[in-house]
Parts: structure tokens; C-alpha cells; sequence
């Protein structure tokens, strides 16, 4: 019993420690592998980033997954498991790398919106149940620049006139890209003759051309080269060029109206531009040889029966313009020049006018400033010869007339309120009184009103209209001899001289006077008044106030203008009188009122200022026609009342216009006298 006992004791022991055996055996199992234990696992994370931009045109995305876990030994895999945009995408599993199913255009986006961002969610799995962790992830799509290739614009061909480098012809080319190109040349038979700056695209010859000694490979003075243009990405194109070298040409374009720089006067929308084909070897142009002539780019009509003149209408701005000339030639060759032209209001108030052929210009006294002024007939620039501050000498007060003394250089000017004759040094501007009350001796010039140059003699023959004398004027000393008037000179007495010419010829002057109404002839040797033409003088029609007067020496004649508005030739050998303008059938039915007069021999005609009509015409001096050269509905520019109370014509012939000195309207106004188009100088 007892030893039942003991036994069972020791079975209960034995089975009691197997049994704590076996149940530090179970929890020693379960300590060893918590890190598999779903309650104890430790969860990965995401360490990639949630959004990328990816280009357009491929299915790599550039992106890779990654993420860590605490527990070293398990192994992560990755997947696609959610997004609007799932379906656009793979994972490799084990190394993360996302990839498109199909690479994405960036004008036809796939993703669920439309706006090229596409939303995916990926996915990490440690192995473990439960040991998942997710990430969402946006991959904008974004457009990518496909290279275009350049593509030239520049001409394939240019010409350009022998000696000079320059061929005029710049390479020009456009890139869809917006990429920086580069310029260089590529080929053709004679690239060897030029080169081409590489920024700019300007081609010019390494050698300026000879048309006589062609240096091309065909010796035809035709140029052959191949030029090319990179945009730096492999992107070219190339343009064959061929570049014809012209010899020089003789021919030029001359503007004869309007003058370069002048003034249209305010105002004006269009003007006729007219002038000259100039062959610098002097021969005749032949039409033959010219292709066009253009304006601001509106072709020129060429003048048939005079084959050098041109002349077009063109439209004008308010100040300033430009007119850009070009004469094409048969051969190819274009001739470019341009020049100013204005087109504001200027404000004189000018007298007579002498033309200063030698220097291009008019000179005329200034009422205003009391000055007289040059008006350059090339650029059409007003300068102030001389006046109050400009040279130096006595001030001018009323100064009436103008007469040029070209040998001296100098211009002679009456002053009507100083009674004096001055000289004008056309230099400097300096004035100098070479006769008045306490310069030189003999009668005062009371008045002096008008003044010619007898340069034979050394002396001016200036009109005194106080005492209605004629003085002739010592240019060396001042002394003032009374040459003829009352109770000097035998004959008729002055009654109101009012224009005086010299006879060189005859050695004798020739008077208006408005008083008598009279042509006079004053012997220069003795003073002796003679009637040419009067009431009682020579046939005819009687004047009515003679003002202006012209010596047409070739004809033998005076030509008078008269008021109210006759034109008359007076026959100096007879005196006879021949009405080129009759008053009551003169241009008008208002009748005419002369002003002013210029003799163009040339072409055989007077013109003539009419103050009344505002209008300037020419009267055949053959026929007396009469034929409107500028007024109010004859040729454009300037207002036709700037012709209003004009005292001073002048015949620019080199340049087919008239120049006209206007009173009222303040103004000097060149008259192309080829379609009467007016212009304020």
C-alpha cells in the first residue's frame, strides 16, 4: 500500500514536471517566433515620394517605389491595387520600377479627368498577414517639345551692283522651336567667293566683284552657293542662292518737285513727286533701259516725249515723310535713294526775290524780321542770311528789294524807312550801309523802293519814290548822283517810278511808272528820259499802272505787268504795245490782277502771279494763250490764296518750277510747273 503509494507520488511528480516542461517548451516556441506573429508584426512604409512629372511619348515613368520594415527579414512586393487610373499602369513586383501600359500623349491624356495628373495607388506587402501599408501617387504628364526643323524664308536670289562687298541680301529663316540658329555656308560652286556672319544671316563677298572680270565659276557674273541653317538640335535646312552682280549703273533719280526737305505747307494728303532720269555720262536716256520707276512704292508714269521726266501722285502724312525712290533697270539693277519732305504750316511775309543760280537758292527780304532770308532749293531749308542778331552791322527797318552782286558775293538791299541801300555779305551775314544821309554824298534815296545792279559801271540804280528820282549809287564810295528826275535828265519828268531793269546793251535803264503810265528809257551817260511806250508812244493798248517789268532781252521787248491785270509786250524799238492778256477776257470772270512776272525764254512764255483769282499762268508770248499752271482746281498742296498779294516771281529752270514770294499767306511756295503742284518752301 504504502509502496502504491510512493509510486503514485512519484508519477504525479514526474507527470507534473513534464508537464511544466512541456508548457515552458510551448512558450519558449511561442517567444521565438513573435516576428511572424500577425499581433506583433511590424507594418513597412512608403519611402518614395507621392508625385511625379513624367513626359509625354513614353512608357517610363522614372519612378520606383520604395519603402522600409522594421522587420529585417521580410520581403516587400510591391502592386497597383486602387486609383481613378489604375488600369494606365504595371509595378514589377519586387523592384517597384512603375511603368504606362502605353505611353501617354500629352493632347490626348487617358486619365479618368482629362487633365494629363493621373491618380494610381500602389501597394507594400512584408509577407506577413497584415503587413500592408498604401500610398497615393499622382503622375502629371507633361508635353513634350518635338524638334521641327528650321526652314529658310530668305530669297533664293538677289542682284546687286559691282564694287562693293555688300551683296544687300541677309539669310533669314524661321523655326517652329523658337531655337537659336546659326547660319553658315554649306556649298555651291563659288561659296569659296563669300562669307555670312553666323548670327545675323548678312552675306557678303570676300572680295568686292568686278562685272568686267567675273570671278564665278560659270564667268556669267552669276554666283552659285548653297547656304545652310542649324538650330543647334540636329534640325537643318539648306537653300541654294544665287547672287547676279550687275555692272554700276550711270543712272540716278533727280527730284524736281518738291524740293528734298521742303514743306507741303499743312495739311496735305497727296502730292505729285516729279523729276529727271540723270545718266551721269550726260547722254539721253533711253526708255529702253528703264524697267520702273516707283514711289513709296506706286509706280511712276514715264514721260514718252521727254523720255528722262517722271511723275506720280503719292499719298503724304502730317510731318514728317519720307520718299523712297527706286529706278529699275531692264538689266535687273535697282537704284535706291530717298529723301525728306515736310508738311507743316511756316510763316513769312516776302518781297521781291533774286534767284542765286550759283548756289542753288532764292534770297528775299523779310518784312517781318526785317532780314533777308535764303531759301536753299536743295534741301528747301530757310536760313536767315541777315537780320536783328543774325551778322553784324546796321539793323534792316523796311527793307524793299533784292539784287544780287555775284561777283562780290553780296547782295544790295533798299530800306524805304532808312532811305538807304545796304550791302549784304552772303558769308557772314554782315551788313554794311553803303549809301544813306551820312554815308557817301549827294541827294538822299527818300524812299528807296527798288534797286538794279548796273555792275558795268560799279553803281546800283535804286528807285527813290519821294521825289521821284532815279540815283545811281557809287558801290565804291556811296556818292549818290541823281541819274535822272526833276530837272535832272532831259524829257518827261517821273510821275511814280515804280520797277527799274537795266539795258546793259543799250547802256540806258528802263522805268515803270505807275503815275504816267509809261515805259521810260534813261540814258545812263546823261540822265535823258525817253518815252518808250505810252498813250502817245507806239500802237496799242494804253497801260493802266505798269508795276512789274522783265527784260526779254532775245526778243528785244519789255514784257509789263500791269494792274488791274493786263500783260503786255512792249516793242522797244517801236514801242508798240501787243496785249498777251486782255483784262476782260484774262483768265477769270473777275478780270485779273498781275503782281508779279518771270521770264521763261525757253520755252517762250511769261508767267505770271494773279492776286485777284489766286492763280499762276503762262501766256505764250508767241500767240498770248493763256494757260493755267496752278490755282485752286490745277495740281495739289499748298492753299492756292497763298498766291494772294504775291509781289516776287523767280524761274527755277534747272528744276521746271516756279518759286513765288506771297504777301498775305506769308509763305514762299515752289510751282511744279509741270502739273502746277504746290509746295511751301
Amino acid at each position: 500500500m504504502k509502496t502504491n503509494q510512493f509510486a503514485l507520488r512519484q508519477y504525479r511528480h514526474t507527470a507534473s514536471s513534464y508537464l511544466v516542461y512541456a508548457l515552458l517548451t510551448l512558450i519558449l516556441a511561442g517567444c521565438h517566433s513573435s516576428s511572424n506573429s500577425s499581433s506583433n508584426n511590424a507594418v513597412p512604409a512608403f519611402t518614395s515620394g507621392a508625385a511625379i512629372s513624367v513626359p509625354e511619348g513614353t512608357t517610363a515613368t522614372g519612378y520606383t517605389a520604395t519603402a522600409t520594415d522594421a522587420n529585417q527579414n521580410d520581403t516587400l512586393t510591391f502592386s497597383v491595387s486602387g486609383g481613378a487610373d489604375q488600369a494606365q499602369f504595371s509595378i514589377d513586383p519586387n523592384t517597384g520600377v512603375l511603368s504606362f501600359v502605353t505611353a501617354p500623349e500629352f493632347i490626348n491624356p487617358a486619365d479618368a479627368n482629362g487633365d494629363n495628373v493621373y491618380a494610381v495607388q500602389l501597394t507594400v506587402d512584408d509577407g506577413q498577414n497584415g503587413g500592408t501599408a498604401t500610398l497615393d501617387l499622382t503622375v502629371t504628364v507633361t508635353s513634350v517639345n518635338v524638334n521641327m526643323d528650321p526652314v529658310f524664308t530668305s530669297a533664293a536670289a538677289v542682284s546687286v551692283s559691282e564694287g562693293s562687298t555688300s551683296t544687300g541680301y541677309t539669310a533669314t529663316a524661321a523655326d517652329a522651336n523658337g531655337d537659336t540658329l546659326s547660319f553658315s555656308i554649306s556649298g555651291g560652286v563659288d561659296q569659296a567667293q563669300f562669307s555670312i556672319d553666323a548670327a545675323s544671316g548678312v552675306l557678303s563677298f570676300v572680295t568686292a566683284p568686278s562685272f568686267a572680270a567675273p570671278a564665278d565659276a560659270g564667268a556669267d557674273n552669276v554666283y552659285d552657293i548653297q547656304l545652310t541653317v542649324d538650330d543647334g538640335r540636329s534640325g537643318t535646312d539648306a537653300l541654294d542662292v544665287a547672287v547676279t552682280v550687275f555692272g554700276a549703273s550711270n543712272f540716278s533719280l533727280e527730284v524736281t518737285y518738291p524740293t528734298p526737305n521742303a514743306n507741303l505747307g499743312g495739311g496735305v494728303t497727296q502730292t505729285t513727286v516729279a523729276g529727271n532720269i540723270v545718266d551721269s555720262n550726260d547722254l539721253p536716256i533711253d526708255l529702253a533701259d528703264i524697267s520702273f520707276v516707283r514711289v513709296n512704292g506706286v509706280l511712276a508714269t514715264l514721260d514718252m516725249a521727254n523720255p528722262g521726266r517722271w511723275s506720280v501722285q503719292v499719298p503724304v502724312t502730317a510731318d514728317p515723310n519720307t520718299l523712297d525712290l527706286e529706278l529699275g533697270l531692264t538689266s535687273g539693277s535697282v537704284v535706291n535713294s530717298s529723301q525728306d519732305l515736310h508738311n507743316f504750316a511756316v510763316h513769312l511775309f516776302l518781297s521781291k526775290l533774286a534767284l542765286d543760280s550759283a548756289n542753288n537758292s532764292v534770297l528775299t527780304v523779310d518784312g517781318v524780321i526785317d532780314g533777308l532770308v535764303r531759301i536753299d532749293l536743295t534741301t528747301g531749308e530757310q536760313l536767315v542770311v541777315s537780320a536783328n542778331g543774325t551778322g553784324a552791322g546796321p539793323n534792316f527797318n523796311s527793307p524793299r528789294d533784292v539784287a544780287l552782286d555775284t561777283a562780290n558775293n553780296r547782295v544790295l538791299v533798299p530800306d524805304w524807312q532808312l532811305d538807304a541801300l545796304f550791302a549784304v555779305d552772303l558769308a557772314s551775314g554782315d551788313r554794311t550801309v553803303l549809301s544813306n544821309g551820312s554815308t557817301g554824298t549827294g541827294p538822299a534815296l527818300d524812299g528807296a523802293n527798288a534797286v538794279a545792279l548796273d555792275s558795268a559801271n560799279n553803281r546800283a540804280l535804286v528807285i527813290a519814290t519821294i521825289n521821284n528820282e532815279l540815283i545811281a549809287v557809287d558801290l565804291a564810295t556811296g556818292n549818290r548822283t541823281v541819274m535822272s528826275g526833276v530837272g535832272i535828265g532831259a524829257g518827261l519828268d517821273f510821275g511814280s517810278p515804280d520797277d527799274v531793269v537795266v539795258d546793259i546793251a543799250n547802256n540806258r535803264a528802263l522805268v515803270a511808272d505807275g503815275n504816267l503810265d509809261a515805259i521810260l528809257a534813261v540814258d545812263l551817260g546823261s540822265g535823258d528820259r525817253t518815252v518808250i511806250s505810252d498813250a502817245g508812244t507806239g500802237t496799242g493798248p494804253n497801260f493802266s499802272i505798269p508795276e512789274s517789268i522783265v527784260l526779254d532781252t532775245a526778243n528785244n521787248r519789255l514784257l509789263v505787268a500791269e494792274l488791274p491785270g493786263s500783260l503786255l509786250a512792249v516793242d522797244l524799238a517801236t514801242g508798240d504795245r501787243t496785249e498777251l492778256a486782255e483784262t476782260a477776257t484774262a483768265y477769270g470772270s473777275n478780270g485779273t490782277n498781275l503782281r508779279g512776272i518771270a521770264l521763261d525764254s525757253a520755252n517762250n512764255r511769261a508767267l505770271l502771279s494773279d492776286s485777284t483769282v489766286d492763280a499762276i499762268f503762262a501766256i505764250d508770248l508767241a500767240n498770248g494763250n493763256r494757260t493755267v499752271l496752278s490755282d485752286s482746281s490745277t495740281g495739289v498742296g499748298a492753299a492756292i490764296a497763298s498766291l494772294s498779294s504775291g509781289r516776287g516771281l523767280a524761274l527755277d529752270s534747272n528744276r521746271n518750277r516756279l518759286v513765288f514770294a506771297s504777301g498775305n499767306s506769308l509763305s514762299m511756295v515752289a510751282i511744279d510747273l509741270s502739273n502746277g503742284d504746290r509746295s511751301i518752301l
